[in-house]
């Protein structure tokens, strides 16, 4: 292994040559660990092979084409199963902070700016690439894209703005700037001259804010063995670039952060001396060491600059080295041109916290280095292995189809006359014992068990290839159990949870680069609709709704609004399809746990987002209207105020058993309350009844007891009830 050279930052070093140094080291240490491994993998992508060549009867090496040579798709079928399940939406993410509501906004703006921007393009190749190779690199940065489009207008309803386009040496200098309206002369003028209408242009802001490009791993190079992105001391990306980019960074400037000065990026002279330069060499391919070169070929495609290569490139392009380095403790990029000229250098205009622009996508990490593994790289021997026998078996089968004949050497027989043609052949001999036919060895039962056997491997480095096999956890596939098809189940599921984590990881590391840069340029307000983004339109909605007087469709997002430190939490699986088996089968376990309890999920919340995976159905279709329920019956509530010791004895015991209090002696002592107090009233009835029917007494107060002489009154019985009466 080569040994990475210092990373020197002295000013005194010429920075072309170092640049170039790096790059060359580790290119070789590429070539020597990765390349060829990759370049395979991208010959198997195709279903390529390596012809089989032997010599001929002059001693040249020649193509043997009496063998089959052909290679199954397994390796295509992984990456595109693979990629296609994972990259199927974009994600989504939620972010965490002091402040919920800004949260939520900046959540919005980062899902927007992903959509704008497109980068779901660039998330494919970025995932086809790690999914592939075991590592795949995508480049964040802030972009500005303006265009000029060209519109018909009537000049009597052009703004002055507009009427200054059209009248350029014509009038004073006022009305050229648009600072005054123009006056009815010269708008006559102007139609005499264009007509009623005429032609204006208009530059348009397409797009401004974050955008994610892909970074071919053959086109970037880092620290020989560097363990991860941020870790690297350098990173070099090298392209071919052309006059426009030249001319872009020409006009751009650059400000250094510990003296404030102000420098171009590239100065117009070395741009110059770059385009003076630039025909030496017009393609990246003509590196000694090229990753690009080895894949075409890989698939025996030729160079660009071999094949379709035009006499004369209608614009100049140029190599340019790209280095993304620490220097002076502040992260900066300098730009190579032609392997030996220094173009300029760009300090980052935003602060990344030391964190490169680059994110890196491992779907499988290694223990000690930065370039992960991948299935297909795992497998690739195996796939060599069902290769040479489905090869082996297609050359038996074609045999068994030509038996093998014995033939007199002089016999005079012609291929016509040995070749199978309508129903029989009829040949004619002087000997019979000329011909006689020679039995070839059966067909072994165990060759199909073998290539079921290297299938069957294959399914385990990569479980996702068994979504296209027959079988399912209750009619498993032929010679599985039950039991085994549940297992390879969830070990697949296993899987795939793993690499949306890793996934997850890279949608972070992006969207955190892509925070830090719109809290530093983002200078306007963003204005997004639901209707330009259905995916946000519960987003929208929700944020709208704790605004006074929002519009639930629209949400204004201030750059004031992100200014707080926030948590981003890739939301998992989220970019997975959303007919994937995988969310499909955890939305029909919480729909089943809604159902046996739900007095602690909301089954209706379940439904509705497992409705959403079936094609052709929306929930609002599948839900059934929630059932009509009865009001209330009324309760009516009254108060009844009474003496205790004079309520009866029921009465009594239920109020004392409510409350918790004996009632065992209240019903004996209530019935002989009530007894007593009965026996009075009845006595006193009965005295009342016989003062009416006796004699009144003459002298004294008949109502004073003393009166009459303290006579003891008698109980006579009440008329009607005894002899008495």
């Amino acid at each position: 292994m080569a040994d990475a050279p210092a990373v020197v930052t002295s000013s005194t070093v010429d920075v072309a040559s170092e640049v170039l140094e790096q790059r060359k080291t580790s290119e070789r240490y590429m070539q020597a660990n990765y390349y060829d491994e990759w370049a395979e993998i991208y010959r198997n992508l195709k279903a390529r092979v390596k012809p089989i060549m032997v010599k001929d009867k002059n001693g040249d090496m020649v193509e043997d084409k009496s063998r089959s040579n052909i290679c199954l798709p397994d390796h295509f079928v992984m990456l595109r199963h693979g990629v296609a399940r994972l990259t199927r939406n974009p994600p989504n993410l939620r972010l965490r902070g002091e402040n919920p509501d800004a949260a939520d906004k900046a959540a919005v703006l980062l899902m927007w700016q992903w959509d704008r921007s497109e980068s779901q393009k660039a998330f494919r190749k970025i995932i086809a690439c790690g999914k592939a190779f075991g590592w795949g690199i995508g480049k964040s940065f802030y972009d500005k894209i303006q265009v000029t489009r060209r519109f018909r207008k009537i000049i009597e309803k052009m703004t002055p703005e507009e009427l200054a386009q059209l009248t350029e040496g014509m009038g004073t200098e006022d009305q050229q700037t648009g600072q005054a309206p123009m006056g009815d002369a010269m708008v006559a003028q102007l139609i005499a001259k264009y007509g009623p209408a005429a032609e204006i242009k208009k530059q348009i802001t397409k797009y401004e804010g974050c955008t994610l490009n892909y970074v071919f791993c053959g086109d970037i190079f880092g620290e020989p063995g560097f363990r991860s992105m941020n870790e690297s001391g350098y990173w070099i990306e090298n392209a071919i670039r052309d006059d426009q980019w030249l001319e872009y960074w020409v006009e751009q400037e650059s400000t250094n952060p510990e003296t404030g000065e102000t420098t171009p990026v590239i100065t117009r002279e070395m741009a110059d001396k770059l385009l003076a330069i630039s025909g030496d060499r017009q393609f990246i391919d003509a590196k000694s060491i090229n990753l690009r070169r080895q894949m075409r070929e890989a698939v025996d495609i030729d160079d660009p600059s071999t094949a379709g290569k035009p006499l004369k490139s209608p614009r100049k392009r140029f190599m340019i080295d790209e280095r993304h380095t620490i220097v002076d403790g502040r992260l900066c990029v300098d730009f190579v041109g032609e392997e030996n000229l220094h173009m300029g250098r760009l300090w980052y205009p935003w602060d990344t916290y030391g964190k490169y622009t680059y994110s890196e996508y491992v779907p499988i990490p290694d223990m000690i280095e930065g370039i992960g593994d991948s299935t297909l790289r795992i497998s690739r021997y195996l796939l060599q292995l069902r290769n040479a026998r489905v090869n082996q078996t297609t050359d038996f089968i074609n045999n068994k189809l030509l038996p093998l004949l014995k033939l007199q050497e002089n016999e005079a027989l012609t291929d016509e006359q040995l070749i199978r043609t309508a129903w029989a052949r009829v040949i004619k001999l002087k000997n019979l014992n000329s011909l006689e036919f020679q039995n070839d060895p059966p067909f072994p039962a165990e060759a199909f068990q073998d290539q079921a056997q290297f299938t069957r491997e294959m399914q385990q480095v990569e479980p996702g290839m068994n979504d296209f096999q027959p079988g399912s956890e209750t009619t498993p596939q032929s010679g599985k159990l039950a039991t085994t098809a549940i297992l390879q189940k969830q070990g697949a599921d296993a899987i795939l949870a793993d690499e949306l984590n890793n996934q997850g990881q890279f949608v972070r590391d992006t969207c955190e680069l892509w925070m830090w840069m719109d809290q530093q340029a983002m200078e306007d307000n963003v204005t997004i609709d639901a209707e330009q983004s259905p995916r946000l339109a519960k987003n929208i909605e929700a944020l709208s709704a704790n605004t006074e007087g929002g519009n639930p469709k629209i949400i204004e997002i201030d750059p004031m609004d992100i200014q707080e430190e926030f948590e981003i939490l890739p939301e998992e699986g989220s970019t997975l399809a959303q007919d994937d088996s995988y969310r499909t089968q955890k939305l029909q376990e919480g729909f089943q746990a809604a159902a046996a309890n739900p007095d602690v999920f909301n089954k209706r919340t379940f439904a509705a987002a497992l409705l959403k995976t079936i094609p052709g159905i929306s929930p609002e279709e599948g839900l059934a209207p929630p059932p009509s329920t009865p009001p209330p019956p009324v309760k009516i509530g009254f108060n009844v105020t009474a003496k205790f010791e004079e309520l009866s004895a029921d009465v009594q015991t239920a109020i004392l058993g409510a409350v918790g209090l004996p009632t065992e002696g209240t019903g004996i002592m209530g019935t002989v309350k009530h007894t007593a107090d009965a026996v009075e009233h009845i006595a006193r009835a009965g005295n009342a009844a016989a003062e009416l029917n006796s004699p009144a007494q003459s002298g004294g107060d008949q109502t004073d007891p003393r009166s009459a002489g303290q006579r003891t009154p008698t109980l006579r019985t009440p008329k009607g009830l005894g002899k008495g009466s």
